[in-house]
């Protein structure tokens, strides 16, 4: 009888797990599914890219919006787009300073393929424009719960300091990020940071912009890439050797 209790209680754990695996989506980023071409993204809309040195997964989904300006990778290793029109789209309701996206180059047999038609889309993200970012966090947060189920949420006490004729003031912050994941290794990251006491601060520093001290992102991605994009950057680092050896010899500019 314990056999046969033990083997019902498998057998409605097993349920349980295939049906919870097969309730669990893919997700992706405005319906583009992962790996598409950059060309084939720019293709449809007003959406221009450009190249760009990328960064690594770790890094790059947790760090805020000013990641853009910087590259975690020695040496190229995909494309960069941003949608020019972003500022008049809203996501949950809240207007966007600019939608960006990103497709690694591609690799063929050991050989880096830098043409667009190969590049693969593995992340994007949507930048906000708000003025209460704390509260815009809580309701696009509350807005993916519905959608995806609850997220892992991780905060933080991240100070920042402004040094001023040798005075050092505290900017009390706040960093969280919640994410979501589906299946295929794909994962929403929402991150905000925000100033506890924003008005005090302020009449502490008058005069000085506090909008660097804040910030409100979601980005879209596909998990793994971190070793793709080294082999990538490798190959390119490659690349710009072999073209540094052909380039040597000659006597102009001596």
């Amino acid at each position: 009888m314990k056999r046969i209790f033990c083997i019902l209680l498998l057998a409605q754990f097993l349920f349980f797990s295939i049906s919870h695996a097969e309730g669990q989506k893919e997700l992706t980023f405005r319906n583009i599914p992962w790996g598409t071409s950059i060309n084939m993204i720019n293709n449809p809309s007003s959406v221009y890219s450009y190249e760009s040195k990328m960064p690594l997964e770790e890094s790059f989904m947790t760090i805020p919006q000013w990641r853009m300006g910087e590259a975690m990778t020695k040496f190229k290793s995909g494309f960069t787009g941003s949608s020019y029109g972003a500022a008049a789209i809203k996501v949950g309701g809240f207007p966007l300073t600019s939608i960006n996206y990103y497709c690694m180059f591609g690799v063929k047999d050991g050989i880096l393929q830098k043409d667009e038609a190969s590049s693969e889309f593995y992340a994007a993200d949507y930048v906000f424009n708000v003025l209460d970012h704390k509260t815009a966090y809580y309701s696009l947060q509350s807005s993916l719960n519905e959608l995806y189920g609850e997220g892992r949420v991780t905060e933080e006490v991240a100070d920042s300091y402004y040094l001023a004729e040798g005075v050092k003031t505290i900017i009390p912050q706040i960093d969280s990020r919640t994410e979501w994941t589906g299946a295929n290794d794909t994962h929403i990251l929402l991150f905000a940071s925000w100033i506890v006491g924003e008005d005090k601060v302020s009449e502490s520093l008058p005069g000085l912009s506090l909008d660097i001290y804040k910030s409100l992102y979601m980005t879209y991605y596909k998990g793994g890439m971190d070793d793709k994009l080294n082999e990538i950057s490798h190959l390119e680092e490659q690349l710009e050797r072999e073209q540094e050896l052909e380039n040597a010899g000659g006597f102009e500019g001596l």
